[in-house]
């Protein structure tokens, strides 16, 4: 009978490892997947801050060339 609780024992403590190993596994994977979102984050957030650069620079680029073409139409005439 003795041996019966050994071995009891040691099945709830080895069932407490397994528990305390998947916890710690759920952990990682939760550090992981926030590291994961911020890197995604600041990646969108860079590519969103070079295409609204490039979209004013080219909306610029427009507005000098359509004055350029104003101007030019304005002194042809």
């Amino acid at each position: 009978m003795l041996e019966l609780n050994v071995d009891k024992d040691f099945f709830t403590l080895n069932k407490i490892c397994i528990d305390f190993a998947i916890v710690i596994q759920r952990i990682k994977f939760m550090l992981i997947d926030i590291k994961l979102r911020r890197a995604l984050k600041s990646s969108i957030f860079r590519l969103e801050s070079q295409a609204l650069e490039a979209g004013w620079q080219q909306f610029f680029d427009s507005q000098d060339s359509e004055d350029e073409i104003v101007i030019s139409s304005v002194s042809s005439s």
